[in-house]
């Protein structure tokens, strides 16, 4: 099997616009035509790769594997070789898992030597910029990022519907580039023109320079300003929606609450220790941190790998708690500096691994609040150390220059 004409791609192209221009130009009807060609293929070259190769468009990137990525990658080399020229770019374009993780635990998906939470990911439709389709007929992989809502580059808001039949657009469904299933050409429709959040939102993912000075502009990383977003979903409403995803309205606000970022949450922040003792059932020193301040510390790390603005969040919390240590001195009477931290919160406010913090346990840097029975070991969302006590140990740190942590103890 060889495909006789290989499209050019172009630079921010999805790779399901390019298969599905490359089934156009070598003049298969439907897309599945090609695929189901090319599994044939493959089960006569490599059954395994074969059996890794989806037939459905939507299907066909490399992050929706969910057991076989590897052979997912393997079936896609052997597509790049069908054209008797150059090799097909397949996998440059794809979208690959990654291992990174955002806000302690959410996954992540890795394109363009960026990493996107899997939160920010469109699952059921797809937008088109109509003035972008008549430039030029492919969707670009930005499209696909829920941050984009509007076109920066021609400042009118993204088409999410069709304008005659209503449907909702999705060119890995109905398999079509500019028209609507109905037939409609999308390049005719008008769109409104974007408002300013819209065009901030977008500009977070292309991450080029932009006029405005809004606080999350100024992160260089893609990966971190995305981040930032998630992070406001989980802090605002402590989960995701019930798709798992961050809702276009929680996008909005983030836009706005990060325009007076740092003040507007250090201020709720105080907010809440004020009225920490309304919450109390016993005393400050019996009661965990999160019951407090809820899961802020473990959401507030918002990537693993060290970035060099990678405390955004983390910092002002650490400086708010902080101050709040030296402004309850300890006492007699507990006080709202004894709140009991976890194993995990303490490793991400020392800035260190979960294992350096446990060998700070074990060699009595580290005291626990909490009196365990015999061989009865830590639980991780259980608080056993006083937060005064993390902050003190905070304070003695030792960097170490070129680490993703700190190292309070030697390797040995």
């Amino acid at each position: 099997m060889k495909l006789l004409v290989r499209p050019r791609p172009f630079i921010n192209e999805s790779l399901e616009s390019y298969m599905l221009r490359l089934s156009q130009e070598n003049f298969f009807e439907y897309y599945q035509q090609l695929s189901r060609a090319i599994k044939d293929w493959l089960q006569l070259h490599d059954h395994e790769a074969a059996g890794a190769f989806p037939e459905e468009l939507s299907r066909l990137n490399v992050y929706h594997a969910a057991q076989s990525s590897s052979r997912r990658i393997r079936a896609l080399k052997l597509v790049e070789s069908l054209t008797d020229n150059e090799k097909l770019p397949l996998l440059h374009l794809a979208v690959m898992h990654s291992s990174e993780k955002f806000c302690s635990r959410y996954s992540s998906v890795f394109y363009a030597g960026s990493h996107v939470p899997r939160a920010l990911v469109r699952q059921k439709g797809i937008p088109v910029c109509p003035d972008c389709l008549t430039e030029a007929n492919y969707i670009r992989q930005e499209w696909h990022w829920m941050p984009y809502e509007a076109c920066i580059n021609h400042g009118k808001q993204m088409l999410h519907e069709c304008p005659k039949c209503e449907e909702k657009l999705n060119y890995t469904h109905s398999e079509c580039l500019h028209t609507c299933r109905c037939g409609f050409d999308l390049r005719n429709a008008d769109t409104e023109p974007a408002d300013e959040w819209q065009l901030i939102a977008s500009r977070l993912v292309v991450g080029e320079p932009s006029p405005s000075n809004h606080p999350l502009l100024d992160i260089r990383s893609v990966s971190l300003r995305l981040a930032c977003l998630l992070w406001y979903q989980l802090y605002a409403y402590k989960t995701l929606d019930a798709s798992n995803q961050v809702p276009t309205l929680t996008i909005e606000r983030a836009i706005e609450y990060f325009t007076h970022w740092p003040e507007v949450f250090t201020q709720e922040l105080e907010q809440q220790a004020a009225l920490s003792g309304e919450k109390l059932v016993c005393d400050y020193n019996k009661t965990s941190f999160r019951d407090v301040f809820g899961n802020i510390v473990g959401i507030s790390r918002l990537l693993l790998k060290a970035y060099p603005e990678s405390d955004f969040v983390l910092t002002p919390l650490e400086n708010f708690l902080a101050r709040l240590v030296d402004q309850n001195p300890q006492s007699r009477v507990p006080n709202v500096a004894d709140l009991l931290i976890s194993m995990p919160e303490a490793a991400i406010l020392l800035g260190t691994s979960y294992e350096q913090a446990y060998r700070l346990y074990e060699e009595g840097y580290l005291k626990c609040a909490v009196k365990f029975k015999s061989h009865e070991k830590l639980v991780n969302g259980i608080g056993v150390f006083y937060l005064r006590e993390i902050m003190e140990l905070r304070q003695s740190r030792i960097p170490v220059e070129a680490s993703s942590y700190n190292n309070y103890l030697p390797a040995w």
